[in-house]
């Protein structure tokens, strides 16, 4: 994630279980990048999905991306 904006941004990232993230939570400086992990722990087998929720201390909130895991294999859209 690379903060393009003209000033600082602090923001919080969410997703549902099975789904985490890290960090989920930060501040990126005027031009200033960093890189998120997306981990997948299904306690069960079958299909999962969630939604990437980004909210800047703003109040702005974006969906970022969806994923999805099926028969092993991730999706990111």
């Amino acid at each position: 994630m690379r903060n393009i904006g003209n000033s600082d941004a602090k923001f919080q990232l969410a997703v549902q279980e099975p789904f985490f993230v890290t960090p989920d939570s930060g501040r990126l400086a005027i031009g200033e990048s960093m890189q998120i992990h997306v981990d997948f722990k299904a306690l069960q087998t079958g299909d999962h999905g969630s939604h990437m929720i980004l909210q800047y201390e703003t109040g702005i909130i974006l969906n970022i991306f969806d994923m999805y895991e099926e028969s092993g294999s991730l999706l990111i859209y």
